[in-house]
């Protein structure tokens, strides 16, 4: 099951390389990690220039189109352009955030899903905060955020709804 990565990133010198040392060291691998630069002013990109010297898939883009100031809109923006600057072919895209990390296994169980349910077109796993897990509200049937695997042709159908153009996510 091929996936791809979209990460949009500013100023986050603190957390990428766990970000970073997450995805690298993952048992499946993404065909492809579009990390989408927004102005980084501090170490951001010198730290992500270093990964791509030992991971070709791992592609740095910077953004310089329109400001916005709201932050939900802005980053539904990146994540767009990422979108637009794919070059595999893909049945998976999982927006990331360039703050987490997670084990190893992560991309591994969330596409197991998949293969399991082939209902299921978006999934996503659970915030841990201090090894305490975050609490869920499974009454709203809702993902994380942080990191989204969206199924290509779920992706394609929401791509058009007014409603995933005004929000963090698609």
């Amino acid at each position: 099951m091929d996936y791809i990565i979209i990460s949009p990133v500013k100023n986050e010198e603190s957390y990428i390389n766990f970000t970073l040392d997450s995805i690298v060291s993952q048992k499946v691998l993404p065909k492809e990690w579009i990390i989408v630069n927004d102005g980084s002013t501090d170490n951001t990109v010198n730290i992500i220039n270093e990964y791509i010297t030992k991971y070709p898939w791992i592609k740095l883009y910077n953004f310089t189109g329109i400001q916005e100031h709201d932050y939900s809109s802005r980053v539904v923006l990146l994540f767009n352009y990422g979108i637009n600057l794919i070059k595999c072919n893909y049945e998976f895209i999982l927006k990331l955030d360039g703050d987490v990390s997670f084990e190893n296994d992560f991309c591994e169980k969330i596409l197991y899903e998949f293969e399991k349910n082939h209902q299921l077109g978006i999934a996503s796993g659970t915030m841990m905060i201090n090894g305490i897990p975050e609490k869920s509200f499974p009454e709203f049937e809702n993902t994380r955020g942080l990191q989204n695997f969206i199924e290509k042709s779920v992706f394609l159908k929401l791509a058009d709804s007014p409603r995933c153009q005004l929000g963090y996510d698609r």
